[in-house]
């Protein structure tokens, strides 16, 4: 899965930007990998920012 780490010390800030998301069938093991990985990294606020499917794909009522 594509994804590019940000992180700023002045700032005390980090991003983590996924390209798509985890493979089909695997989302349970991602979640669970992500939440350890911030665990162990001793981050003290973690915001989770999710969208629908590509706007470009109009299939989706949601998308609209």
């Amino acid at each position: 899965m594509p994804c590019e780490i940000f992180h700023s010390a002045e700032k005390k800030l980090t991003f983590l930007m996924m390209r798509s998301g985890p493979c089909p069938g695997k989302m349970r093991q991602f979640c669970d990998e992500l939440c350890a990985f911030v665990k162990k990294s001793g981050f003290s606020n973690v915001v989770v920012l999710t969208a629908t499917m590509s706007p470009v794909k109009r299939e989706r009522e949601s998308n609209r």
